[in-house]
C-alpha cells in the first residue's frame, strides 16, 4: 500500500486531501514504468568497457602555435589582447 502523504512529505509536495488520489495514480504509473525498465534484458555491458576507436578522426599532431598576436590579428574584433564576442546574455 502506498502511504501518499508520507512519500508527498518526503518529496516536499503539498498535496491536499483531494489531490491525493491523483497524485496516488501518478505514483504507481512511475512505479509501473521502473517495473517494466527493471524486465528489459540488458545483458552485462560488455559492449560498453571497450574503448571506441575511430579511423576516420584526423590523427593528433604537433604543430606551431599562432601565437596570441597573429590570432588577434585573424579575429574580427579584438580588445586589450583579448577576443571580443557578442555578450550571451
Amino acid at each position: 500500500m502506498i502511504d501518499t502523504s508520507k512519500i508527498a512529505d518526503l518529496s516536499r509536495l503539498a498535496v491536499t486531501q483531494e489531490e491525493e488520489g491523483i497524485v496516488k495514480e501518478k505514483f504507481l504509473d512511475v512505479l509501473t514504468a521502473f517495473d517494466v525498465l527493471k524486465s528489459v534484458e540488458i545483458g552485462d555491458g560488455e559492449e560498453f568497457l571497450k574503448p571506441q576507436t575511430r579511423e576516420d578522426l584526423r590523427k593528433d599532431e604537433k604543430h606551431i602555435s599562432l601565437g596570441q598576436e597573429k590570432s588577434l590579428n585573424l579575429a574580427p574584433q579584438a580588445f586589450k589582447g583579448h577576443f571580443r564576442v557578442p555578450s550571451v546574455l
